[in-house]
């Protein structure tokens, strides 16, 4: 049903290094759990329903950030609620553990701590800033259009690694304090100025323009807590489909961003067409249509690890693990840059209502 795959790195080179697969968004969350928090380590675990995309991911913003880095899991999608309550248990085996549910239903959770934060995006991003600080570090929030999940997606990597919520711009929550936070708008979506000290705006043409921009201009900025980067920190990128109708390998894609930045990484999301090959260079230099991720993930310092559904392929017809089709004799670094600058659009607002 899943799978948890290795694959060497070559010396002084990016590239793909573990391949965590599922049959359905429900079973790869149980993998990510899995691979991520040994039995017993987790304080808690964030359940959600990625049908409910927005909301899904500012639960899985939460789930790396506010909440103390706990797994994320998914009811329904392939799994039983016995295989989920199974999974809490083996990642939590502590005394009243708490269970965070996001727009989820879940029995069976006698003796833990049960804390319901809502049935809507706008709820459960309330119930998220009412747990602690309402911005996170850098006194700032990130905004994103609640129907969009793939800047949702993004936005919650960067949130979860960085300790900064994500709110739905349709319903900012009351009790963002004093002084106003600054908002980091991921994505295409309006929001009232006078909320906010200033707005700033990361925005890219498609799913896997808008993930670079974000890796680009906020991810390669930051250290742990939010300081600024000021000796070097490898660059560790975690790639899931961008381009397919399952939110799930892209929502997860945060818990392991986070994982990797406690571990001293910085850990951008980056969305793909299913899934990069093994050969990213060569990917970079054919120019697919997530050409711009291949490259940035070519020039990171460490393997990327990958989300995947299983049985999803890339569109290109190009399996994984083999290289695509070249297209001449142009270095990918060059590539690289070309394609990173044309897609990033990046604007600073001030006062946009």
């Amino acid at each position: 049903m899943l799978a948890i795959l290795s694959i060497a790195p070559p010396a002084g080179a990016g590239s793909v290094g573990s391949v965590i697969e599922g049959a359905t968004s429900g079973s790869l969350a149980i993998a990510v759990s899995e691979r991520y928090f040994p039995a017993g380590s987790a304080s808690g675990v964030v359940v959600t329903n990625p049908d409910r995309a927005g909301m899904a991911a500012i639960a899985a913003a939460f789930a790396g950030g506010a909440a103390g880095r706990v797994p994320l899991l998914f009811t329904g999608h392939g799994v039983s609620d016995a295989a989920v309550r199974a999974e809490i248990a083996r990642a939590t085996d502590g005394a009243r553990p708490t269970v965070w549910l996001a727009g989820a239903t879940l029995g069976g959770l006698e003796g833990y701590d049960v804390q319901k934060l809502g049935d809507s995006a706008g709820d459960v991003a309330g119930n998220v800033i009412a747990t602690g600080p309402a911005a996170g570090t850098g006194n700032r929030v990130l905004v994103f259009d609640d129907d969009d999940w793939r800047a949702g997606a993004v936005a919650a990597g960067f949130g979860a690694a960085y300790g900064i919520p994500l709110l739905p711009a349709d319903s900012i929550p009351s009790g963002l304090g004093v002084p106003k936070p600054v908002a980091i708008v991921v994505g295409s979506a309006s929001v009232p100025a006078d909320r906010f000290a200033r707005v700033d705006r990361v925005e890219g043409a498609d799913p896997t323009a808008l993930s670079v921009a974000v890796a680009t201009t906020l991810v390669a900025k930051e250290f742990p807590a939010g300081a600024p980067v000021t000796v070097p920190v490898p660059l560790q990128p975690v790639a899931a489909d961008g381009f397919g109708a399952d939110p799930g390998p892209a929502l997860l894609a945060a818990v392991v961003a986070a994982a990797l930045q406690a571990d001293g990484a910085r850990p951008p999301v980056l969305l793909v067409d299913a899934r990069p090959t093994a050969d990213l260079a060569g990917g970079c230099a054919a120019a697919p249509k997530d050409a711009a991720a291949l490259c940035l993930m070519a020039k990171g310092d460490g393997a990327t690890a990958v989300l995947a559904l299983t049985a999803v392929g890339r569109s290109d017809g190009a399996p994984a693990g083999s290289r695509l089709p070249g297209t001449g004799g142009v270095g990918f670094p060059l590539v690289a840059v070309a394609l990173v600058m044309g897609v990033l659009i990046v604007r600073r607002r001030v006062g946009l209502r």
